[in-house]
């Protein structure tokens, strides 16, 4: 049986305005919202630097009742999470953000936190490539086992010293049985859609350990 954990620690505000609970046929309660963190730093000129990720978080049960009645735009929230990658009946892959734990803040809140931690199967990986700004850009896919036993997969990718580095570990390693332990940030690219936006994630790493 594959080994393999993934969690993500979100700190971030609200930004979805219809904020309404739904319910399975089961009658299990469901609610999607739309929520932004903020990382902001200095380049090496001392400029001013901002990058702004919205992510789409799915409550389930209990936690969904609970957090609806006080989830309002503008608030800020705290999440724990696990990525899921759950298939629509017509065979769709969606990505997924699923809320394990969550704890509303009754006001907007100026930190934030994006923290991604994930271990699993190495599966795919790419060749050493350059990015724009000229650093070594590695891309993994790595295999994780989901909550209901069907296989998900999420994108990692790393810079600079870290993708070098990381390349050597993966061409020294023997075999195919490769794990990786991954710590990093949780990125995304939204696309608004009809029914809402439609989000792909992937994790940029800070660091990966292979074994």
């Amino acid at each position: 049986m594959q080994h393999s954990d993934n969690h993500i620690i979100l700190l971030g505000n609200i930004v979805s305005k219809d904020n309404q609970l739904k319910y399975f046929a089961s009658g299990t309660a469901i609610l999607e919202l739309e929520i932004i963190t903020k990382r902001k730093w200095r380049n090496s000129q001392g400029e001013s630097q901002e990058i702004s990720h919205y992510f789409g978080i799915t409550f389930v049960g209990d936690l969904a009742q609970s957090i609806a009645k006080d989830a309002k735009a503008g608030q800020g929230i705290y999440i724990r999470a696990n990525y899921r990658q759950p298939h629509s009946s017509s065979g769709v892959v969606n990505d997924r953000i699923e809320a394990q734990f969550a704890k509303i803040i009754d006001r907007s809140t100026s930190l934030h936190w994006n923290q991604a931690h994930v271990v699993g199967q190495v599966t795919e990986w790419s060749s050493l490539a350059q990015t724009i700004a000229g650093q070594d850009l590695l891309t993994l896919k790595i295999a994780l086992a989901n909550s209901d036993s069907a296989e998900a997969s999420v994108e990692v990718k790393l810079k600079g010293s870290a993708a070098k580095y990381t390349y050597q570990q993966l061409s020294d390693h023997p075999g195919t049985n490769i794990s990786a332990f991954i710590e990093g940030s949780l990125a995304s690219q939204s696309k608004k859609s009809v029914s809402g936006f439609n989000h792909h994630y992937w994790v940029d790493a800070k660091t990966c350990l292979i074994n």
